[in-house]
């Protein structure tokens, strides 16, 4: 017999809602029910909203830990620092900050500032999984280095936005020399450009992982159909990046 169709309507909702957690989507699937654009059974909506109020919750907790470290790297003699993914995007990127949720710190930092960052991060508790290869490998050749604190955030230390040869292609000078501020807490922080979020979202899509998180393909999405964003612009700083391969 089939099945009765409004079970299979549930059945289908509960995977959809799965998933949505998984892949740290539940604000856009909210916002796109609440807006009748998605019909979603009210058991679904319910528990996507309390899954995007512990996001949001964590989230929060991230951003007071971001201006701390910003204090502490300022403390511990300067390190250079730029914001990337989470809360960059989040407040440059999209119309209501709280749809964009994020599980983690990410800093983009100057090479020569590397080691500075890792040793502040050390002095108040936080542990990284392994050791360095050898001394002066992490600010010559390693994309990150990843910091864990004892309440549990994770800090990534970033080099370079991705590994290897088009790490190595990225004159990561340039990143640094036009940044984009937003505003957290009241305090002004430093994003990438927008045409460099752009690149750093196709990076990440087809060069993180071997399945790209819906999450990621979203970013980039929102990025590409961005009026502002000319594509001339950020074909031609892919070239500079001999990275248009990864574009494509």
């Amino acid at each position: 017999p089939l099945p009765d169709a409004d079970d299979e309507r549930l059945r289908c909702a509960g995977w959809l809602g799965e998933d949505a957690v998984a892949e740290r989507v539940t604000g856009p699937l909210l916002a796109a029910a609440e807006a009748d654009a998605l019909d979603l059974p009210g058991p679904l909506v319910d528990e996507l909203r309390d899954a995007h109020q512990g996001a949001r919750l964590w989230g929060l907790r991230l951003g007071r830990r971001l201006l701390q470290v910003g204090e502490w790297f300022q403390a511990g003699g300067g390190v250079e620092h730029l914001v990337v993914k989470g809360p960059a995007i989040a407040h440059l990127d999209e119309a209501d900050p709280s749809r964009r949720t994020f599980a983690d710190l990410d800093l983009l930092v100057r090479a020569r500032d590397l080691d500075r960052a890792v040793g502040v991060l050390e002095a108040k508790g936080a542990t990284r999984p392994w050791a360095q290869r050898r001394p002066g490998y992490d600010h010559r050749f390693a994309k990150s280095v990843t910091m864990t604190l004892p309440d549990g955030v994770e800090i990534d230390l970033h080099r370079s936005l991705c590994d290897g040869v088009h790490g190595f292609r990225i004159p990561l000078q340039d990143l640094f020399a036009r940044p984009e501020p937003f505003d957290v807490g009241g305090r002004e922080l430093l994003a990438l450009a927008p045409v460099h979020r752009v690149l750093h979202a196709a990076y990440h899509a087809v060069l993180g992982s071997p399945e790209p998180k819906v999450m990621s393909l979203r970013d980039l999405a929102g990025y590409l159909s961005r009026p502002d964003l000319d594509p001339a612009s950020v074909a031609a700083e892919a070239e500079r990046w001999r990275g248009r391969a990864v574009l494509a």
